[in-house]
């Protein structure tokens, strides 16, 4: 009983490990394209950390006082200061700055702004144990990214969803949540993703029982 006991928390442990990386990887994917833009604004640097560094009253006082510092450049690096806190599991601080920037890209009409942030607020509820409104936020971000045409992103969603109702042990719907990511990441060729997504569905499949399908899963992912 004992190892099986330390094998779910294990299995835990990983599942919130891959979400983690989602919101990296998701960062990163946005700094790959501002490369392909440009250099970074410094100014937008500057202006995130002094932003990012302030009590959350003070950071709505310099928002407005400076509409015309409000860029996608700055969205961008109000994301990996949220991120940053994100990953040293200080949720309450990064859940503050993604919805700041939720506030700031919807000013600016940056709908990949908003659905980013939407994603990485769904991440800090689903880690705080809040799942209503993790599976709310990842819904509402897979649409928006489904409205970008941006697989990957919309693939990451479903995929957070599935990792959501696989807590909640509900297993029928994180297996079809797992099966829509999948895909997602399929049209976007995206390799890397379906190898973890397959290897999700392989342990779920496993745990559920189903040990010809997670063989299958298993198999799919060597190839």
């Amino acid at each position: 009983m004992q190892v099986f006991q330390n094998l779910n928390a294990m299995k835990e442990i990983c599942w919130r490990s891959m979400l983690v990386v989602m919101v990296v990887i998701t960062v990163s994917s946005l700094c790959a394209a501002q490369e392909t833009i440009g250099p970074t604004d410094s100014d937008a640097e500057r202006f995130a950390l002094e932003i990012a560094s302030s009590p959350s009253a003070k950071r709505t006082e310099l928002v407005a006082a400076h509409p015309e510092r409000i860029t996608v450049a700055l969205r961008r690096q109000l994301i990996q200061h949220g991120n940053m806190r994100f990953a040293s599991i200080e949720y309450a601080q990064a859940l503050e700055i993604y919805q700041l920037v939720e506030k700031i890209s919807d000013q600016i009409g940056d709908k990949e702004g908003v659905a980013t942030s939407w994603l990485n607020m769904g991440s800090v509820y689903y880690f705080q144990g809040d799942y209503a409104r993790a599976i709310d936020h990842y819904r509402k971000a897979e649409a928006a990214f489904a409205a970008l045409n941006n697989h990957s992103e919309a693939g990451r969603c479903r995929f957070g969803i599935a990792l959501t109702y696989q807590s909640q042990r509900n297993f029928t719907e994180a297996l079809k949540a797992f099966g829509e990511a999948l895909k997602e990441f399929e049209t976007a060729k995206n390799t890397t993703e379906i190898a973890n997504t397959l290897a999700s569905i392989g342990g779920l499949q496993y745990e559920m029982g189903n040990y010809e399908a997670a063989q299958k899963s298993f198999l799919r992912i060597v190839e």
